[in-house]
């Protein structure tokens, strides 16, 4: 293949935000067949009492379908580290997100168990699920390692044609002595081992760089805040400071979704409910709840206002899937949909989260909205277990055994309001500032026309 016919099949190079937004438009068939998957099985058992896991191929298609939801989070650092880098990235991308998606916590101590899932939209056993670096880790990820086998290829090229004028000399003396080599040349004798520098070292060399980068950059020292501010937050409820507590659970379960900040306010809040207090936990339901409506607000907010810049109909599609998971009391899910959303802005998406889940539970524990379910002890019993998922209901759904029910959804929603307010206003500062700069991009995704128009085409169509 020639040189021109090579650049046609590799097609032109992506800009970074389009290359996330394809990145995650993928990311979002994959959610979906988790969700449905998984969701099937959950009506058909029970809903509908058919105890089809009991069956081998079910229970297998079960867990299968569990997978899918967090392999969602691989399925985008691969894809995003393709794009930016190519076939070389596909291997070490693949290989770091699945270790963090589903086995980084066997490594910190935990046991494997079997089977991976244990229950319907549980984490994965073992502490891994993105419990070690948040969600926003697995962005960090694709960067990495797509930039750096980028630019370790960048420079082994640098090196070849600045090295080659060096050889030269040398080459032609051996060539010479060798007829059938009498036509070698430095830069052909160099090339000879791209085979093996960009296949074999560059990717290992890239893979093992951002491992350290993501264990020592995020993993650790996010552990080390989490394990410090756990006590610190468990001292301020016990010592009935509420609206201190409220403000610090917030920002830590804004600041990362599920990983260890988040966590040890999960485990703050837990220590209360084993002491009876079930108000840290009630907060921490609700902004948790609230990280997959803020994207919903967003969306919406932008098109009301036309601010904020172009959100096309992947953006819909992921703004809504949240919410619409919350009306099934899935909080997995829930929260889950508004990763991607966020991977589109972080800049702007991050703060808005950060400050609708602080407002809410300040607002929250301040006023003392309480879920009386938070001192069960079959609720308990789950926080003990660290079970983030499926340990509290949506704030929506268990509204009976509130003590303030219309201030609890009154609360939620000005959180959520507030913190898309933010996420609009920062992007269209950020939306003005590539316009004067004249680097502003739209995207116009729709990964469910693409698919209708693949169904729709002939086989005709593909002939040359």
């Amino acid at each position: 293949m020639s040189a021109t016919n090579l650049r046609k099949t590799l097609g032109a190079p992506v800009t970074l935000k389009s290359a996330v937004a394809r990145a995650t438009a993928v990311m979002f068939v994959f959610q979906l067949f988790g969700a449905l998957g998984a969701g099937f099985i959950y009506v058909v058992s029970n809903i509908l009492g058919i105890e089809i896991i009991r069956s081998p191929f079910w229970e297998v298609f079960w867990h299968l379908c569990f997978w899918a939801t967090d392999f969602a989070f691989v399925c985008f650092t691969l894809v995003l580290a393709y794009l930016i880098a190519g076939i070389p990235a596909i291997a070490p991308a693949l290989t770091l997100s699945l270790f963090y998606s589903h086995f980084a916590g066997l490594y910190g101590g935990a046991e494997m168990q079997t089977p991976l899932y244990t229950d319907f939209f549980t984490p994965p056993a073992g502490g891994a699920g993105g419990l070690n670096i948040g969600y926003m880790g697995f962005l960090f990820i694709a960067l990495a390692v797509g930039y750096g086998i980028r630019g370790l290829f960048t420079l082994w090229n640098d090196i070849k044609n600045k090295l080659a004028p060096k050889m030269e000399k040398t080459v032609r003396s051996f060539a010479a002595a060798v007829k059938p080599l009498k036509d070698l040349k430095a830069i052909a004798l160099l090339e000879g081992i791209d085979l093996i520098v960009l296949v074999l070292i560059l990717p290992i060399v890239t893979a093992l760089v951002t491992y350290f980068a993501v264990q020592y950059g995020l993993a650790v020292p996010l552990k080390a805040i989490g394990e410090t501010l756990e006590p610190v937050l468990t001292d301020m409820f016990a010592a009935g400071k509420n609206a201190g507590g409220g403000l610090l659970l917030g920002v830590l379960v804004g600041a990362d979704t599920i990983g260890p900040l988040s966590m040890a306010a999960f485990r703050a809040a837990s220590n209360a409910s084993v002491a009876g207090n079930a108000v840290p936990m009630t907060a921490f339901a609700l902004s948790f709840a609230a990280t997959g409506w803020v994207s919903f607000a967003a969306y919406f907010l932008g098109k009301i206002t036309k601010r904020g810049g172009k959100m096309d109909t992947d953006d819909m599609n992921l703004a809504v899937s949240g919410p619409i998971n919350a009306l099934f009391d899935n909080m997995k899910l829930t929260t889950a949909f508004g990763v991607p959303f966020a991977y589109r802005s972080p800049l702007s998406v991050i703060p808005g989260t950060i400050l609708a889940c602080a407002f809410t539970a300040l607002l929250a524990c301040s006023s003392g909205i309480s879920n009386a379910l938070y001192v069960a002890p079959e609720y308990v019993a789950r926080f003990v277990e660290g079970d983030f998922y499926t340990s509290f209901a949506q704030p929506h759904l268990k509204l009976a055994e509130n003590n303030h029910p219309a201030l609890t959804l009154l609360i939620i929603a000005g959180g959520v309001v507030l913190g898309a307010a933010l996420i609009i206003v920062i992007r269209e500062q950020i939306t003005e500032r590539q316009k004067i700069r004249k680097v502003y991009e739209e995207t116009d995704g729709d990964i469910v026309l693409e698919m209708r128009l693949l169904a729709g085409q002939r086989e005709d169509e593909d002939a040359p």
